[in-house]
């Protein structure tokens, strides 16, 4: 108990006022914590969805890609280096964001 005695002497100093408000920011400190918690839990679901979206878009790329090979089942279906091109596209620009090579 002598190690908070100071600390003790100190709080009973002070006077009911300043004891409430010191209660008021120690509260406040604790919601201010938690908020930022939750908000940087919103931030990363926010991300992910972001993600999800490119990661629709790749797979309609992928789609027009490859689906062409597997219906007609030979290698000069893929004529038409447009879908490639499109996938290719798609690649350079959401590689960076979502951190892939």
């Amino acid at each position: 108990m002598h190690l908070f005695k100071p600390f003790l002497t100190l709080l009973g100093r002070l006077s009911v006022s300043r004891k409430l408000t010191l209660i008021y920011l120690l509260d406040l400190i604790t919601v201010i914590y938690i908020s930022g918690i939750l908000v940087h839990e919103k931030y990363l679901a926010i991300d992910f969805a972001r993600k999800e979206i490119v990661g629709g878009a790749y797979i309609g790329s992928v789609r027009q890609l490859l689906l062409p090979a597997l219906i007609e089942n030979s290698a000069s279906s893929a004529k038409s280096q447009e879908p490639l091109n499109w996938f290719n596209a798609l690649r350079l620009q959401h590689d960076a964001v979502l951190k892939t090579a």
